[in-house]
Formats: C-alpha cells, structure tokens, sequence
C-alpha cells in the first residue's frame, strides 16, 4: 500500500479559487482486473462490487486490500457506460419494495437504459427503464425514491429520476464552470446529500449540492490519479473510493481534519465564514457566505462575487439603521463585538467592509453562489 497525506492550496479552475484537502489512504491495482467504468461500497461488508469495462456478465467483489473474493452476474448487456450503487434506504422500484443494502445497476448501454436491483447472487429484483440520455454513473438519492445520473460528453447533464418508473423530475448542468464528463461516474453523500462527480477527462473531482452549487473541487493530480471513471462513498467512514480505466482503485478521506482557524466552534469544512469568528454563522441573503465575511451586498447587483463602491454605496444608505427603520438592510449588517450581526449598521460593519474592498467575499468552507468551499 501507498500511504500519502497532502494538504494543498490551487486555483482549480479559472474563477475558482479554493483551498483543497484530501488524504490519500491507499492504492492498489487488482492483479486480475483491468480497466473499470463501475465501483460500489457493500455497506454491510465494506467490500467492494466493481465492473470492467465491456465486463461481459460478471461483476467482481474485491476486498479493502484489492484482493478478488467473489463474483456477481451482471444484468443486461456487456457494457462500458455502466455504473453500480447500494440503495442507502428502502426503495420502490416497478412497484416493487426494494429494502436497504440492495445492489442497483445502471445499464448505459441497454437499449433502452435500465435500472436494476439484485439479489446478493445477481437475481433481478427489479427494473425499470430510465429517462436518461447516455448514462455513464447512477446513484441512489439519500432519503428518496429518486436516483441521480449524468450523462457523458455533448450533455454532462446530472438528471434525477423517479426510481419507481424512471421518469425524469428534473436536471442541470453541473457548472460553472464546465466539467466535461466522457468516462465518468456519480454518488452521492449519504450525511450531506452532495453529488460527488468524476470524469477521465479531468483532473478535479467536483462536489456539488442537489442544487447545482459547487461544494469542493478537489486537484487530484498531486496522487497521481487520471482517468477516472468511478467513485463511491463508504458512508460508515465518510471516505471516497475512485477507480480509474487503468485499473487502480484509490482510496482517499476527502475531509481530513482541517481543525478551526477563527476558534469559532465549527470545523472550517462546515464554517461559513473560515477565517471570521461567526460562531452564529448569519446568512442572510443565503449565498453560503456568512454576514461575517459577505460584504457584497448591493441588492440591484446581488452575488456579483465582489466588493466594490456599489455595495458601498449600499452600505451607505443603511448607516445607522435597525431592523425598525425603513432603510433597513440586512445584508448590510456584517458583524458585532461578537463576530455575528448585531441588529444595526454601524462603524463596525463598515471597517469589516474596508477589509475585504474589491476583494471577494468569504471564503466559506460550504457550498456557495461565489464558488467552492473547502
């Protein structure tokens, strides 16, 4: 095993700057599997089910170490656009009750594309077809009936469906900015919800919310990992599992403990303000960034990700007010003696506005509409 730990700075992508950190716990290349398109967490065993590409009608279980200890048949036809999940809570799927634990399969190349749920053997409990268009990953949606996809290149459309019947409720585009998918795979984080994303044509992994803001970007060229094509959450560790069309598989702790760099009581991965002591973490025009450190406040030009005269000018017309006057602004109310909003506009929240003028805002350890957190 390789064992690295690096904690980095990186502007990911243009207009993105973020503080990334990870932790590399191991790698390992299975001495009889090639390349793979497909890898799931058995949350019961923390095995792992992964899937070659055009792997025919196998399935391989592998243990943490890499070492092969089983096979499942896999449904549908011999596939490269092909991806695997555990269902993280009961499921309906073709009105069939589908319990906690169950292998799901989704069949890119099926025509049309299919979801699946097996038994431990590889029967078919259930399928439906999917509402999708060039599937390369799926993953079951913490706490729904509804599976998430994304597709490859000439879409890179993340889509949720309806598990039951497999309709489509809705989908978006998982950028700015752009991250072109072609090989590519997607889960979801059972304690937060986020979409984890990964494509063999970049180099970052991208966290992003069920509503398309980015969370993290993760640089993942410091491991040397390329080409990759799957990923999956071991939701009992928090940790991240990616396999690659080489046939490595990677295994990584994507929030080591950064500690709290303002003593504010949050960990900066949850802080919404990192280097700004907020301990209440106000937001009040719910952007991701705390009042603490979110002086873009202009409401004709909200969320431009920038401060400047105009919020300026803004924090001007709201000087000295308090939620009863009628200039009142919130947004303009930064901070007090205790590092949260204080209920008026005052000197203190024009010095915090002085600090950070035309600077950004933030940063914010969590998602928000000026980019990525930690």
């Amino acid at each position: 095993m390789n064992y690295k730990r690096l904690i980095y700075t990186l502007i990911a992508l243009p207009g993105i700057t973020s503080v990334n950190a990870a932790e590399l716990l191991a790698e390992f290349d299975p001495p009889t599997l090639a390349g793979f398109v497909g890898i799931a967490v058995d949350p019961a065993s923390g095995n792992l089910v992964v899937y070659e590409e055009f792997g025919g009608a196998t399935m391989h279980v592998i243990d943490q170490s890499g070492n092969e200890i089983g096979t499942i048949v896999s449904p549908g036809v011999s596939s490269n656009d092909y991806d695997l999940d555990f269902a993280t809570g009961p499921m309906t799927i073709d009105g069939i009750a589908i319990p906690a634990g169950t292998l799901l399969v989704f069949n890119g190349d099926d025509s049309p594309e299919r979801l699946y749920a097996l038994a431990p053997d590889g029967t078919v409990l259930a399928t439906t077809t999917l509402d999708s268009l060039s599937i390369v990953g799926g993953a079951h949606v913490p706490g729904s009936n509804t599976v998430a996809t994304v597709d490859y290149t000439g879409n890179d459309f993340v889509r949720i469906l309806d598990a039951n019947d497999g309709t489509q409720i809705g989908s978006f585009n998982p950028g700015p900015p752009p991250f072109d998918i072609f090989y590519g795979d997607i889960d979801l984080s059972s304690e937060t919800g986020n979409i984890t994303l990964v494509s063999d044509s970049q180099n970052i992994v991208r966290q992003i919310t069920q509503q398309g803001f980015c969370v993290r970007e993760l640089n993942v060229d410091p491991f040397g990992i390329v080409l990759m094509s799957g990923v999956a959450f071991d939701d009992a560790t928090g940790n991240m599992w990616i396999a690659n069309r080489n046939g490595t598989i990677y295994h990584l702790d994507p929030r080591p403990d950064l500690g709290d760099s303002d003593s504010d009581g949050l960990d900066d991965f949850d802080d919404n303000c990192v280097d700004v002591a907020n301990p209440l973490q106000v937001d009040t025009d719910n952007d991701g960034i705390g009042n603490a450190c979110d002086a873009d406040i202009t409401p004709v030009d909200d969320n431009d990700c920038t401060v400047n005269f105009a919020d300026l000018n803004a924090m001007k017309n709201a000087f000295f007010s308090t939620p009863a006057s009628p200039n009142w602004n919130p947004d303009a109310d930064l901070t007090g003696f205790a590092g949260d909003p204080d209920g008026i506009v005052n000197f203190l929240d024009l010095n915090r506005m002085k600090t950070l003028f035309f600077g950004a805002p933030g940063p914010s350890g969590v998602g928000n509409l000026c980019g990525c957190g930690l």
